[in-house]
């Protein structure tokens, strides 16, 4: 009977994959087995925010931050031990900016999870000073873990207040520039220095032109930016900066009945500083 069933359904998935539309029909009703799902296309973080549905949260502070908090607190989740395979080549480039006096601007660090991951890797000094700009709530439960792990070099700042009046010499972040109202390029202008290094991780990017959609995971619907990477890589020339390596994820963005809105996958980058 199993095989009958199975045998059935595989029939009526390639009857809807002929139809018309059909692999939007396919990733529309299958949203909810997939974990996440993205819909609609925007040309702004306001006008995506103002389309959230009214039974979803599109508070990622609460949905997400306070979650991961109660997870270490009860010894769920581990910390330092937060690194992926498609983490590697950032962490490369990261070792060749590093310093043991860098000053570290990392954007959307969560509870410092890549700190706590990489502080045995790499040889990071007692003068190197790495600050995370993140929602309150992560910013409180950051502060509350980095002094029970008794890590002074590991500061917290909130994103929507202090961002703009931080220096560093290392702009760092990864996954999470997309969830930002603010661009990449308007966080780089708003630091008081431009930084030397830039190193920017898991990024949906598109060659044509920045788009934004909604990216649904459990009960949250938020904003979500696929950036322009032509347009990117132009604005950080134009500002100085050279680009020493990129690197690519195989990951989709599908956004159902939506064609020629899709990222060509998550890249990352080095940029320096001439």
């Amino acid at each position: 009977m199993s095989r009958l069933l199975s045998g059935l359904k595989r029939r009526i998935k390639l009857a809807i994959q002929m139809l018309p539309w059909g692999e939007d029909l396919l990733l529309y009703f299958n949203a909810r087995a997939q974990g996440i799902a993205y819909r609609g296309v925007f040309e702004s973080h306001a006008d995506a925010l103002a389309a959230v549905r009214q039974d979803r949260s599109a508070d990622y502070d609460a949905s997400f931050n306070q979650r991961v908090a109660e997870s270490i607190e009860r010894g769920e989740v581990d910390v330092t031990r937060w690194l992926h395979d498609h983490d590697f080549p950032m962490l490369f480039w990261l070792s060749k900016a590093l310093t043991d006096n860098s000053q570290v601007v990392e954007f959307g660090g969560s509870l410092g999870h890549l700190f706590y991951s990489i502080r045995d890797l790499f040889p990071l000094g007692d003068s190197v000073d790495w600050t995370i700009l993140e929602l309150p709530q992560a910013v409180a439960a950051g502060r509350e873990l980095s002094a029970r792990m008794n890590e002074s070099r590991l500061k917290f700042a909130e994103s929507n207040k202090e961002a703009l009046v931080l220096d560093g010499d290392l702009f760092l972040s990864a996954g999470a520039l997309q969830y930002s109202p603010v661009s990449t390029i308007e966080m780089i202008d708003g630091l008081e220095n431009p930084p030397a290094h830039i190193v920017l991780h898991t990024m949906p990017a598109s060659f044509g032109e920045t788009f934004w959609t909604l990216q649904r995971i459990d009960a949250t619907e938020l904003p979500y930016r696929v950036l322009s990477l032509p347009r990117l890589e132009r604005d950080l020339e134009a500002r100085g900066y050279e680009r020493v390596a990129r690197w690519r994820q195989d990951r989709a963005v599908q956004i159902p009945f939506q064609p020629g809105h899709k990222a060509d996958g998550y890249f990352g980058f080095y940029f320096r500083l001439r």
